[in-house]
């Protein structure tokens, strides 16, 4: 289970992001897939870094979409699991 003090890092698997049409496309090349973003799952992929936490991502993201914070943290945390489960990011510990 994540908790707002972990770091998201995208794992080696993914290859780049395409933009086309509008849209985010995740190039997994381990997988061999193509997994497509909606907006706001865009705006998250684009904010993992490695070093912002969970709590910074939706921190920005609460500034930006006109959504309850609890809520977009639940979205987020729900989010960033799916694509932990999917190999293509991992959570580490907050660095001191």
């Amino acid at each position: 289970m994540t908790t707002p003090s972990v770091t998201p890092r995208r794992t080696q698997g993914v290859v780049h992001e395409l933009e086309a049409t509008g849209e985010t496309v995740i190039f997994d090349e381990a997988g061999r897939r193509l997994l497509v973003l909606n907006e706001v799952g865009a705006i998250v992929w684009y904010l993992i870094d490695g070093r912002r936490t969970l709590d910074e991502i939706v921190g920005i993201l609460a500034e930006g979409v006109a959504l309850p914070r609890a809520q977009l943290a639940a979205d987020a945390t729900r989010f960033l699991g799916e694509l932990e489960q999917q190999g293509l990011l991992e959570f580490a510990p907050l660095n001191p």
